[in-house]
């Protein structure tokens, strides 16, 4: 929020100074708008990230602009940061929100508020070894190549792709996929692992394949004639917002993630960053 600075005259009083500074103190906090600091991941891909003019933006950014132009009420700042950063930032209520591509976990919703109305939507699927894709359009596929001498990448139990897996093999115990978790590590580390032939695949998202893989300057292109992404599931995508926030903001959040979404705005955007709309058709909630 811009502030005007008014120059006053040496010929007022130190007192009047006083009085004046406290009378225009007292206009702007009647006057002044809620502050709404949401917190962006830099590095997600098309979701948030900061481009080469240093603007940040993305698909997840751009709706959540849409949504703070219906709500004019409050002032709502975006602040670019690192993914770890997001997650403890809310939870010390340094920020209010989050943009992140976070999916729904049981852990999440009780350190969290999180309107059940979804942001975005992922493709979530895996990025796996050519000679292992044939067929795999499902974790139950998936899990079916692991005879075949397939093997998972440890998974990061921070996560919400993980928690996924997780879900899958409490519903499919008779075949349940097989795969460590880590507190340590990253989708890259993961990724770079199956390029290279140790791990057979691994959780991703297609907007990570193709940034690191396809892209021709990606970290990992020089695996790509190795790998390839296959879909598993279209999952939705929450805001994460700090315990105790005005419920009332949570209220009008939600009504202005309708209305984009209603107006097709929020599919526009989807087309424009991932070339398709992920606004479309049925998505997984993983926690009911």
């Amino acid at each position: 929020m811009k502030r005007i600075v008014k120059t006053v005259g040496v010929a007022i009083t130190v007192a009047g100074l006083f009085s004046f500074a406290s009378c225009q103190k007292k206009n702007s906090e009647k006057t002044s708008k809620p502050v709404i600091k949401i917190a962006c991941a830099q590095d997600e891909g098309v979701i948030s990230y900061v481009d080469e003019n240093d603007h940040l933006t993305g698909e997840e950014v751009e709706v959540w602009r849409e949504i703070a132009k219906r709500i004019p009420e409050y002032d709502i700042q975006f602040i670019a940061t690192g993914q770890d950063d997001v997650r403890i930032g809310i939870q010390t209520g340094i920020y209010d929100g989050s943009i992140a591509d976070f999916f729904l976990t049981k852990e999440r919703l009780e350190k969290f508020e999180i309107p059940r109305e979804p942001l975005d939507f992922t493709w979530t699927g895996m990025l796996i070894r050519k000679e292992y894709a044939e067929g795999v359009r499902s974790l139950e596929a998936l899990a079916g190549k692991q005879k075949d001498g397939l093997t998972i990448a440890p998974q990061s139990s921070a996560y919400g792709s993980t928690y996924i897996l997780e879900v899958y093999n409490e519903q499919h115990p008779e075949n349940p996929l097989k795969f460590e978790t880590t507190s340590e590590g990253t989708w890259s580390v993961g990724m770079n692992y199956v390029g290279v032939g140790r791990y057979g695949a691994t959780c991703a998202q297609k907007q990570d394949y193709e940034t690191k893989f396809v892209s021709e300057d990606g970290a990992f292109h020089e695996y790509l004639d190795y790998v390839t992404w296959v879909p598993t599931q279209n999952v939705g995508a929450y805001t994460l917002f700090r315990k105790g926030i005005d419920p009332k903001f949570l209220e009008r959040y939600v009504e202005a993630l309708k209305q984009v979404k209603e107006e097709g705005i929020a599919s526009e955007l989807s087309r424009k960053f991932y070339g398709y709309d992920a606004y479309s058709g049925e998505y997984l909630d993983i926690v009911e």
